[in-house]
C-alpha cells in the first residue's frame, strides 16, 4: 500500500499541487494533482514534473533531480485539451509511460474535470492490479454517531468530516439517500453549464460533485479528498441530517438545496438500493426493511428526521427546500406543453435558476428539461453509474436509475403497511407545515 510522501508545490505556480506515494518496491505513483488556469507544475523531491496551460495539454518533462520518468504525455486534440497517457511514475531516467496505461479524452489543462479524473484514476489503478484482484467489498455494519446510524467508515473518518472547511462560495445538495439526488445534481449542474450537456458529460456526476460523507474502500477517492482538490466555487453532495452537517456550512452561510421525496417510494427505492449496493448492510426481505425504516435504524438515520430538520432549518439559512413530486409533476407537463399545451414550463427548474442567481432564456431551460428527463438520464453513463464496477453496484439485481416514478410504493406496500406509514407521517410531522404527496 503506498504510503504518503511529502506535499510540495513548485514556484511556478501555487495553485498547481500534486500528491505521490511511495510503493515499497521503489515506484512512485502520482495520487493527486492539481492544475489552476494559466501555467502550472508540480514536483515532488525532483522525482516528477508536470506542466501545461488552459490552452495547451499536460505533456510528459524531464523532472530536474537524479531521477526521473514522463508522468503523463499527449498531444492536442481537437477541442485543444489533453490526451494523453496516463502511466506509473518509476525511478530511472525517463521514458514511456508504463503498463496499465490510461486515456484522457478532450480535458483542458486547466479544468476541473481533469483534476478530478486525475486524481480518481490514480486512485482506482494500481497499473498492475484489475479489478479482479482486489478483495471482496463486505456489506458494512452501521454505527452510531450523535445517536445518529452511519456507515461504519463514515463513523471511522467522523472527525475529519466534522472538521471539514466549507468555503462561501461551495453549494451544497443534500437530500435523504433515494430521494432523486442524482436528478437534482444533474439539473444543478446543467443550470450551472447554461444547458451545455457538452460539458457536463465531461466527467460522471458523482466526480463533479463529490459526495462528502462517502468513504468507500480503497483504492477509490473519498468525497473529501476530491473536495479539497476542487477549486471554488464547489458543488457537493451529501445526504447528513442536519444536526451532523460539519458547522462550517453553517459558519459560511454557504447556499443549501434540499430535495425532499414522500416516505413510501424513497423507503422502496432505498429497499432496492440497499439490495444492489454491496457497501450498505443486509437490507434483509422487504418487511424486515420497511420496519427498520420507520424505526430509523438504517444509514442516515430516520426519513421522519431528516425532512424535518431541513425544513426547519430553512428558516435560518440559504437553503432551497424542493419536492420531487413537484419536479416530477412539472416534468410531466413540460411534455404537454412541448406538445403544444399553454403550461409554464419548468417551474422548478426556474426557483434553482433564480436561487443561484442566474437567469436562464427559455431555450437553455427546454434543453435542460430535455437533457433531465428520466428516459434520458438512465441511459447517460455520466449519470446511471454505470462506471461502478459490478462488485460494488450489481445492477443486474437493480439498476441504480429503477423506475423514476412518484407512486410506485402502490406495487410493494401491503395495506395495512401503507397505514401504518400514514399514521407515522401524521404523528411524527403532524404539527409542521411540511406536506408530502403520495401520487400525482
Amino acid at each position: 500500500m503506498a504510503q504518503e510522501s511529502s506535499r510540495q508545490t513548485c514556484g511556478c505556480l501555487p495553485t498547481a499541487t500534486a500528491v505521490l506515494g511511495r510503493k515499497a518496491q521503489g515506484s512512485y505513483t502520482l495520487r493527486a494533482v492539481s492544475f489552476a488556469s494559466g501555467t502550472a507544475c508540480a514536483h515532488e523531491r525532483g522525482i516528477c514534473k508536470l506542466q501545461g496551460t488552459s490552452n495547451s495539454p499536460v505533456r510528459s518533462e524531464q523532472a530536474q533531480g537524479q531521477q526521473s520518468t514522463g508522468c503523463l504525455q499527449g498531444g492536442k486534440d481537437k477541442k485543444g485539451g489533453g490526451e494523453g497517457k496516463l502511466g506509473r511514475c518509476i525511478q530511472g531516467n525517463g521514458g514511456d509511460p508504463e503498463d496499465g496505461e490510461a486515456t484522457l479524452q478532450h480535458f483542458d489543462a486547466g479544468s476541473t474535470y481533469l483534476i478530478l479524473f486525475l486524481f480518481m484514476l490514480h486512485q482506482v489503478m494500481d497499473h498492475k492490479t484489475g479489478w479482479e484482484d482486489m478483495e471482496p467489498i463486505k456489506r458494512t455494519e452501521l454505527v452510531e454517531v450523535d445517536g445518529i446510524p452511519c456507515l461504519k467508515d463514515t463513523a471511522d473518518n467522523w472527525q475529519r468530516l466534522w472538521a471539514f472547511k466549507a468555503r462561501p462560495d461551495d453549494l451544497l445538495i443534500c437530500t435523504y439517500p433515494k430521494a432523486g439526488t442524482t436528478w437534482i445534481q444533474e439539473i444543478v449542474s446543467m443550470i450551472q453549464h447554461r444547458g451545455d450537456p457538452q460539458k457536463c458529460d465531461q466527467a460522471p456526476i458523482h466526480q463533479r460533485i463529490p459526495f462528502i460523507d462517502l468513504f468507500p474502500p480503497k483504492p477509490f477517492p473519498h468525497g473529501l479528498d476530491e473536495a479539497e482538490v476542487m477549486p471554488s466555487p464547489r458543488t457537493l453532495k451529501s445526504h447528513l441530517p442536519v444536526p451532523l452537517l460539519p458547522p462550517s456550512f453553517w459558519e459560511q452561510n454557504c447556499k443549501i438545496i434540499y430535495f425532499a421525496r414522500n416516505a413510501k417510494d424513497s423507503a422502496v427505492s432505498y429497499f432496492h438500493f440497499h439490495r444492489m449496493n454491496k457497501e450498505l448492510p443486509e437490507p434483509g426481505n422487504w418487511d424486515e426493511f420497511l420496519e427498520n425504516f420507520l424505526m430509523g435504524k438504517i444509514a442516515w438515520g430516520s426519513w421522519f428526521d431528516h425532512v424535518r430538520g431541513w425544513w426547519e432549518a430553512k428558516e435560518r439559512y440559504q437553503i432551497l427546500y424542493l419536492f420531487y413530486e413537484d419536479m416530477k409533476e412539472q416534468q410531466e407537463k413540460d411534455r404537454k406543453y412541448n406538445s403544444g399545451s399553454q403550461m409554464d414550463p419548468a417551474r422548478e427548474i426556474r426557483k434553482v435558476a433564480q436561487f443561484l442567481g442566474l437567469q436562464l432564456p427559455d431555450q437553455v431551460v427546454n434543453q435542460i428539461v430535455q437533457h433531465t428527463m428520466f428516459e434520458n438520464m438512465k441511459v447517460n453513463p455520466m449519470t446511471n453509474y454505470s462506471s461502478i464496477p459490478s462488485f460494488i453496484f450489481d445492477q443486474t439485481v437493480s439498476t441504480f436509475m429503477r423506475k423514476g416514478t412518484v407512486g410506485d410504493w402502490k406495487e410493494h406496500f401491503t395495506a395495512a403497511q401503507s397505514e401504518w406509514f400514514d399514521d407515522a407521517c401524521l404523528r411524527l410531522l403532524g404539527d409542521s407545515s411540511l406536506v408530502f404527496r403520495t401520487e400525482l
